[in-house]
């Protein structure tokens, strides 16, 4: 989910909002017949839409219909994005591993 694909929704979003869900309508591949894909091709979550949101918004808890902000297919930009949501002292995105 890249930041340019939901920019006009988070700017929607009320500054007093504490709690911030993600509906993607991925949960529906948790069945048997599409485990596979809702295992190993859920969609991840843009490094740039936590920074984002730490510096306009002041969420606390964020929830997701799919396993993880970081998608299995791209890793390195996972890491990027759990630092982006979950580390203040690191604004600038570097990748320190």
């Amino acid at each position: 989910i890249t930041f340019n694909s939901i920019k006009g929704y988070l700017d929607k979003i009320p500054l007093s909002t504490d709690i911030l869900f993600f509906s993607t309508g991925f949960e529906s591949f948790r069945d048997l017949d599409e485990r596979e894909k809702y295992i190993f091709h859920y969609p991840g979550i843009d490094a740039e839409i936590g920074f984002w949101l730490r510096e306009n918004r002041s969420i606390k808890m964020l929830g997701l219909d799919f396993i993880s902000l970081s998608s299995y297919a791209h890793r390195k930009e996972g890491r990027r994005a759990h630092r982006a949501f979950l580390c203040p002292h690191n604004k600038d995105g570097i990748d320190y591993d």
